[in-house]
Formats: C-alpha cells, structure tokens, sequence
C-alpha cells in the first residue's frame, strides 16, 4: 500500500529479510519489529506482508482510510493486525478496532489488536532464536536424514540433534521448525533440552 521506509520518514524504521515472504520486510516500531519476526517463524503462517493495502470506511458522516500494519494466513485464514505500542487504550482507537472487527468479520477476516503484553515474550525471543539460525534452506538428504532420526527417537530433544554444537546442525533443525515439519512447544524457551516432535511422513513433501 505504501513503503514504510522513505527518506522523509518521522520514525524509525527497521527492516529484516523474511523467509516466508523471500524479500526484505519493512516495520515502523519495534514493537512491529517484533510481530514479523514471529510471523516469519511460526509455520502456521503460510504468507504475510507489512501495511499490503487500504481500508475506506464510513464513520460519523465521514469516509476514512484505515491502512492496518499487517496481513497475514495463518491456517488458511486470512488476518489483520494493527500493532499498537503505546496509545492502545485511546478510545478512538479502540472503536476503531471494534468497528473493523465488525466489517471485515462478514467477510472471513480476523482484526487483531497487537497491543503491549498480548505477544509473549517468549514466543518473540523463540522467533528470534529460529530466524538467526534458519537462513541456509536444506537439503532433500538433510531433510530425510533429520526426519529419519526424529522419528526413529520419539520425542528427541534439541540438544541431541546439535542445536548448540555445530551452527550447521543448528540451521538445519531451525529450518525444519520454520518450515513446519518438526514441532516444538514455542510457549517454552528453546533450549537443549527442549523436545521434538513431528508430522506424518506426506508432510515433508516440498512447498514450491
């Protein structure tokens, strides 16, 4: 709808390239920041973009445009989510949100608020722990070889695939968890020590 970053620009902006989009994604926050960074992890979230279109409405006698800062799918539904760091409670804003929520809900589209304390901590810093390792795509082998293991050693722990150990054992497992086809909990700290699990075997079959 509009790029974020211009050289006119007020805020700061911050940019980060995205596996799930293939380009470089653009936020005005850290707090918006933050939201990419775990919409570009979670692999449930088969697609998202920053500020990708407008939204007119008729409000109080009036046409407005609301542009919200994300959209995404996630589990094949379509989202929007504006992220509001500091003036979440001002009323206008809050109408404005329930006032989205109730038109675009008629046409299958969850609004979300993204307001401070509703994205854990946790998940945020799992997010970013994945995207740091995960920039190497792997193999068809490397693939096979970590699906063949994982499913050989119910629940098997990060430590035991290398997590820590050697940085290309580390991306692979990354990548593999982005990509959806092993599972851990990401409400709890990636650590060593953290369990594995995994899809049926039709899963591995490549996204093109």
């Amino acid at each position: 709808m509009r790029k974020v970053a211009t050289r006119g620009a007020r805020r700061a902006t911050y940019k980060h390239f995205s596996l799930t989009s293939g380009r470089i994604v653009q936020a005005e926050s850290s707090a918006e920041l933050e939201l990419s960074f775990v919409l570009d992890a979670l692999p449930v979230v088969t697609s998202y973009a920053e500020q990708p279109f407008g939204i007119e409405y008729w409000n109080l006698g009036r046409v407005n445009l609301h542009i919200p800062d994300f959209a995404a799918i996630v589990s094949g539904r379509r989202y929007v989510f504006e992220v509001k760091k500091e003036d979440w409670k001002d009323p206008d804003v809050l109408a404005r949100t329930a006032l989205m929520k109730n038109l675009l809900a008629p046409h299958g589209i969850v609004y979300e608020m993204v307001s401070p304390g509703s994205l854990p901590n946790v998940i945020v810093r799992n997010s970013v722990a994945l995207l740091h390792r995960a920039r190497v795509s792997n193999t068809f082998l490397g693939i096979s070889q970590l699906s063949e293991r994982v499913e050989k050693t119910p629940q098997i722990t990060l430590g035991e695939l290398g997590w820590n150990e050697s940085p290309i054992h580390g991306m692979s497992v990354a990548r593999e968890i982005i990509e959806g086809r092993l599972l851990v909990d990401m409400t709890r700290p990636l650590s060593e020590m953290t369990r594995l699990s995994m899809h049926s075997i039709d899963s591995i079959a490549w996204r093109h």
